[in-house]
């Protein structure tokens, strides 16, 4: 999910996040409802005790605290987190962000509160 320079910095700063969200994958028709528990302009953390499988697409829907209307990204999934076997989150990263994406994106992470719903 973290995209960084050659240094190996971090390009975008991420914010801990408490937002409600919906997951689609290319393994169900439904969405799962979740919790996006880390943000930053290139990608998101989900907390799930199931994690689709790395490198696949999957949809997420979040309402950003400055909009009536749910955003929804194509991300990739970069990573899964895990503790023994237990599966506890993903991290992906967003693809394509449009100009009105971003700009919900860095409205989201610019407040100063947690987001939740």
């Amino acid at each position: 999910m973290a995209t960084h320079d050659i240094q190996g910095t971090r390009r975008n700063e991420r914010r801990a996040v408490d937002i409600a969200c919906e997951v689609m994958t290319s393994r169900s028709e439904l969405a799962a409802l979740l919790r996006c528990t880390d943000l930053s302009m290139n990608g998101a953390r989900i907390r799930s005790g199931i994690a689709p499988g790395e490198d696949e697409l999957v949809v997420l829907s979040f309402k950003p605290p400055s909009e009536r209307r749910e955003l929804t990204l194509f991300a990739r999934v970069r990573h899964v987190v895990r503790r023994g076997r237990a599966v506890r989150g993903f991290g992906v990263q967003f693809l394509r962000t449009s100009a009105r994406e971003r700009r919900l994106l860095r409205e989201a992470l610019g407040e100063s509160v947690q987001i939740a719903s």
